[in-house]
């Protein structure tokens, strides 16, 4: 889907937040809620989240108690015993991953990341529309918590031209719902001088999250306005490093006695890949990573 209407606004979208309205965003937030607009609902959320909230400590805990009216239901749950500091970034990181200054009111959605080639000045760009999700977190103690993903995602790429302005040419969009879509990157797998675009994000489902990485080539080898996907590698409740063209990617995989939620290990494959043909390097088995403490494998 060609967001055509988005194009002129790439990082010049600078919305007056201040002179939206009188209503503060949770108002209108819960304003849409009763009315049943859940997407704008959820939009709204986002924006009183990232420009009405000073003291995230005590005053997210506070929202999510205002949340709970809603009566919102679980509908994903993930295991108690990944770290705090996993858990920590997969739901509080949400909350504010929609700061930005770059919105567009009408379509409900908000610019969340940014990516570019130095040396081709080719660029891409994340406009995400909020999806907030109640998730239930299973142990000992079972609890819950809020996660503000995405419904769905638009990339939209382009390329600077000599008077340094950005020119967008094209975008496809990321199904959702997603709870991140991380910064876009560029890479030349094959040597050919012209880089390819690597689109990572992690795509919830019941039981946790899919993190998956789209590798695009341009089609005419000088520009992203026609462009193929050419790769793609998924990692079900784990991980996927790129390195340089070698990728570390780690499936969650639980011992015979254990379940799926209890998975004591990652499955490590790593592999070569160079714009055509992947090679497996090496396999091995680590603990599970979540529930350490490095947050390479997260962030």
């Amino acid at each position: 889907m060609i967001y055509k209407c988005l194009f002129p606004l790439i990082l010049a979208l600078i919305w007056p937040i201040n002179a939206v309205a009188l209503d503060t965003f949770l108002e209108q937030s819960d304003s849409y809620f009763a009315g049943q607009s859940y997407e704008k609902a959820d939009f709204y959320l986002a924006l009183h989240i990232s420009n009405e909230i000073e003291k995230p400590a005590t005053e997210v805990p506070k929202l999510f108690q205002h949340i709970e009216q809603r009566g919102i239901k679980p509908t994903s749950f993930i295991s108690a015993k990944y770290s705090r500091d996993f858990l920590t970034d997969f739901f509080s990181a949400s909350l504010f991953q929609w700061k930005s200054s770059s919105v567009d009111e009408q379509n409900s959605v908000i610019l969340t990341e940014f990516g570019i080639d130095p040396s081709s000045g080719h660029y891409a760009v994340i406009w995400g529309t909020p999806r907030l999700e109640k998730w239930s977190i299973i142990g000992t103690q079972n609890s819950s918590s809020y996660l503000l993903g995405y419904a769905r995602a638009v990339v939209v790429v382009g390329q600077y031209n000599e008077q340094k302005n950005p020119v967008p040419c094209n975008s496809f969009e990321l199904s959702g719902p997603l709870s991140k879509v991380y910064s876009p990157e560029f890479y030349d797998f094959n040597q050919d001088g012209f880089p390819e675009l690597l689109i990572k994000f992690n795509t919830t489902v019941a039981d946790g999250f899919i993190q998956s990485m789209e590798i695009f080539d341009s089609s005419n080898g000088s520009d992203f306005c026609n462009s193929e996907l050419i790769k793609t590698f998924d990692a079900r409740n784990g991980f996927i490093l790129n390195d340089g063209g070698n990728f570390s990617i780690g499936v969650e995989m639980p011992l015979e006695s254990e379940s799926l939620l209890t998975a004591s290990q990652h499955e490590v494959t790593r592999m070569s890949f160079d714009g055509q043909e992947v090679k497996i390097l090496e396999e091995t088995k680590v603990p599970n990573v979540f529930h350490g403490t490095d947050e390479k494998y997260w962030r």
